[in-house]
């Protein structure tokens, strides 16, 4: 009797712990949904230190994330979060992450024909984000 009592106990315990796994789960999912919308691929594709390139007003930002959040550094602003970045642009085309191979690169320090010279030259290279 008491190994029926000991093997329901575990039992229970597995299914609390792997309902409470997929709860939070679920709600880290709805919140990053909730916060990032249309724009919540650029939000799991991008990596910190990574680029962000918007191509239609010819700014980028470095990538510096969180568990919930996305912010960028520009060279006009130290901390800027996604949707102020991409503006009312709802283009995900002219939206592109680079990623960098080289991770002793400084981009707070360049300029964005630098950043455009580094992607000619394949120093960073595209981050699918389709």
């Amino acid at each position: 009797m008491i190994k029926g009592i000991k093997l329901a106990a575990i039992v229970l315990l597995f299914a609390a712990i792997l309902i409470a796994f997929f709860l939070f789960f679920g709600f880290y999912a709805m919140e990053i949904e909730d916060h990032f919308g249309n724009h919540q691929e650029i939000f799991y594709r991008s990596r910190n230190g990574d680029v962000i390139v918007q191509e239609n007003s010819k700014d980028f930002g470095v990538v510096q994330k969180s568990w919930t959040r996305l912010t960028l550094w520009t060279n006009e602003k130290d901390s800027l979060g996604l949707y102020h970045f991409i503006g009312d642009s709802q283009e995900m085309e002219s939206v592109k992450i680079y990623r960098s191979r080289d991770s002793a690169i400084d981009f707070k320090e360049k300029s964005y024909k630098e950043i455009q010279a580094m992607i000619q030259h394949e120093i960073i290279y595209l981050v699918d984000i389709k």
